[in-house]
């Protein structure tokens, strides 16, 4: 074996494994091949076959055994060749796994190298993030479903609706009134109602004149809107249909029509259109999870794959210095990655409900020092100066995993977007009933078009950094509905090549939380 590789080959941390033809069965394996597989030691190991380590079919149905040999068939024709498998353990454990066949020579001989990478915690993510799809899928299906009910339930109301038909003088006297109409006023009988005159049942007194000069001069009135005043006060709203009614010589003398309750309309109408507003809201939030698995987590797996790769087929051809920056590039990545995925799952669980909340006393202070700790190093890669000032003993009634979180978020994005040796101050201060915490930077600003948009789900607002620092713009409506949720406000304050100023204000008493 030679030196190069040897060494390669007993210090990689991934399972490496040689195979030699024309059986292509195990001559050699490393520690971490015998840790991945159980064997007690590389005799124990080298003992096994191929099907050994395979169930006898892989998930697709093939023999293991045949499946196998169209996968070397492929790494001897293409010099390498990278695929899923389910290995089995020498317990007989099933697990699934990525393996790279790669040809090589050694001592001028062709063999492959097979890389085995167990991927059961990947698997394992796949299978929950799929689940809060299916989940959110379902909240769709299920708000639909509600919708068509309502919008039911308002057509039955509209088909056995009483309307009330009358006739009345110029003066708003009543001449006459169906039944219905004591009882779609709120009275006991028409003797009652005769005594009030239609004019005193105008909420507003110029409808009522508005509606009689419309008559007179257009000859009718279609669906009037105006609202009207029930014997306890209620006030409804109505649409009047009517016609006027005249005498011999062409004048008008009186009115006759029909006046429509629509009070339960409109609020159907209102519950309609708020329906409408939360399904919008829902499909823009399951779009933008689609849009984030899809992409934004998808797009960085393929950095960190094709850096590694790199690193593991090529890694005599790299300088100290180039494995140095390929090492930090896939940090970096991972590094973004991990901070998407906890907003990613903190933000589903605010959307399912599965999120627990548990306010209590909480000193800001801490909060802030901790959060500081754990972004340091990215703002001392750009020369930013971040100050505290705030009260050790200012204290807020918050959940304190939630608050982290918006402090977290708010800094990171603070450090995105403020430039080299910029600053960043942190503050707070009692205001009486609530604490605000004013996290302050001397970055890019945000443009006036862009400010209202930083908090929707359902907009696109997400711009690299100054560092060309890539992002979703998840963070800032998760901090949005978590602050929310404590009975909290935040707004921002921002002017372009100045900086933005993020205003969290929180209360201070146990009472104020609604939780």
């Amino acid at each position: 074996m030679e030196k190069k590789y040897k060494i390669l080959f007993e210090s990689s941390r991934d399972a490496i494994m040689l195979l030699a033809p024309p059986e292509w069965l195990f001559t050699a394996g490393n520690k971490a091949t015998l840790e991945m597989f159980g064997a007690k030691n590389e005799k124990e190991f080298s003992s096994k076959t191929p099907g050994d380590l395979s169930p006898e079919y892989q998930p697709d149905g093939q023999l293991s055994s045949e499946k196998a040999r169209k996968m070397i068939g492929k790494a001897m024709r293409n010099g390498s060749h990278f695929f899923e498998w389910t290995h089995k353990r020498i317990n007989g454990d099933e697990f699934p796994a990525t393996v790279l066949l790669t040809m090589v020579k050694l001592e001028g001989k062709k063999l492959l190298t097979a890389t085995v990478r167990d991927i059961t915690k990947t698997k394992k993510t796949e299978k929950e993030l799929q689940k809060y799809r299916d989940h959110l899928e379902k909240i769709v299906e299920e708000r639909t479903t509600n919708l068509q009910e309502s919008e039911e339930k308002y057509r039955s109301f509209f088909r056995t609706s009483k309307d009330c038909i009358f006739i009345s003088s110029k003066e708003g006297e009543w001449l006459d009134m169906s039944d219905s109409a004591p009882e779609f006023f709120g009275y006991e009988n028409k003797k009652e109602l005769e005594k009030i005159k239609i004019t005193d049942l105008y909420e507003n007194p110029a409808d009522r004149k508005k509606h009689a000069r419309q008559v007179e001069n257009q000859g009718f009135t279609k669906n009037f809107a105006v609202n009207l005043r029930k014997k306890d006060d209620t006030v409804i709203n109505t649409l009047i249909t009517s016609v006027p009614i005249k005498d011999d010589k062409g004048e008008v003398i009186a009115f006759q029509g029909t006046i429509r309750d629509i009070t339960a309309q409109k609020e159907a109408e209102n519950a309609l259109k708020e329906s409408e507003k939360k399904l919008q809201e829902l499909n823009a939030a399951k779009d933008k999870f689609f849009s984030i698995i899809s992409h934004d987590l998808r797009s960085p797996f393929n950095s960190i794959i094709g850096f590694s790769e790199m690193l593991y087929n090529e890694t005599e051809a790299f300088s100290k210095a180039e494995i140095k920056e390929m090492a930090e590039s896939i940090y970096k990545v991972s590094q973004e990655t991990y901070n998407l995925l906890n907003n990613l799952l903190e933000w589903s669980g605010t959307q399912t409900g599965r999120i627990i909340f548990e306010p209590a006393k909480t000193r800001i202070y801490d909060i802030v020092i901790n959060t500081i700790d754990l972004l340091n190093d990215n703002a001392k890669k750009k020369n930013i100066a971040i100050s505290v000032d705030i009260p050790e003993h200012l204290q807020v009634f918050a959940d304190i995993n939630m608050i982290t979180t918006v402090i977290r978020n708010l800094l990171s994005n603070a450090i995105k977007f403020t430039y080299e040796k910029g600053s960043i101050k942190i503050s707070a201060q009692d205001t009486g009933k609530s604490v605000e915490i004013t996290i302050a930077d001397t970055g890019m600003g945000i443009k006036k078009k862009d400010i209202n948009n930083i908090f929707r789900i359902d907009a696109d607002s997400s711009n690299p950094g100054t560092a060309n620092e890539k992002g979703t713009g998840l963070g800032l409506v998760l901090c949005k509905e978590f602050v929310a949720m404590n009975n909290g406000d935040i707004r921002v304050e921002s002017e372009i090549a100045k900086g933005s100023k993020f205003i969290v204000s929180l209360p201070n008493e146990e009472e104020e939380v609604e939780s």
